[in-house]
C-alpha cells in the first residue's frame, strides 16, 4: 500500500494513527463524563440523562455514578496502555537491549505507588 512515495507501514504510520484516535476516543469519553457530573449537580435526573444517551437509566447510573468508576473507563484504560507502549518503544529504540532493566524498574515503582494510594484508602 502506498501513498505518495512513501510505503505506508503499520510501524510508522497506523499504530500512531490508531493511538491518537484511541486518545481522542477516551478525551471524549472523560467529556462526556465531566457533562453528566454538571448536568447532576444542576439537578437534571438519572431518566433525563439516560434517555439523553439512548440508554437505560440503571446503564446511565452504572457508568457515571461513581467517580472512581468513571476515572477507570475501558477506553482511558486502553489509551494508558497505548502511551505506554509508545512510550516503550520510544525508549527500545534509543536504549536497546538496556531498556528491559529501566522497564522492570518502572513497573516495580507503579505497583508501589498503586499500594500506597489502596492504604490511604
Amino acid at each position: 500500500m502506498k501513498r505518495g512515495t512513501r510505503k505506508v507501514t503499520a510501524e510508522s504510520d497506523f499504530s500512531e494513527w490508531i493511538f491518537q484516535a484511541s486518545e481522542l476516543v477516551a478525551f471524549a469519553e472523560r467529556l462526556v463524563a465531566l457533562e453528566v457530573e454538571l448536568a447532576r449537580q444542576y439537578g437534571v435526573t438519572w431518566d433525563e440523562i439516560a434517555d439523553t444517551l439512548g440508554i437505560s437509566r440503571q446503564a446511565a447510573w452504572e457508568r457515571f455514578a461513581k467517580p472512581a468508576k468513571r476515572r477507570k473507563t475501558r477506553r482511558q484504560s486502553q489509551a494508558e496502555r497505548a502511551r505506554k507502549a509508545a512510550w516503550i518503544r520510544d525508549l527500545r529504540n534509543t536504549m536497546g537491549d538496556r531498556v528491559d532493566e529501566l522497564i522492570g524498574f518502572w513497573q516495580w515503582r507503579e505497583k508501589q505507588q498503586q499500594s500506597e494510594t489502596s492504604d490511604l484508602s
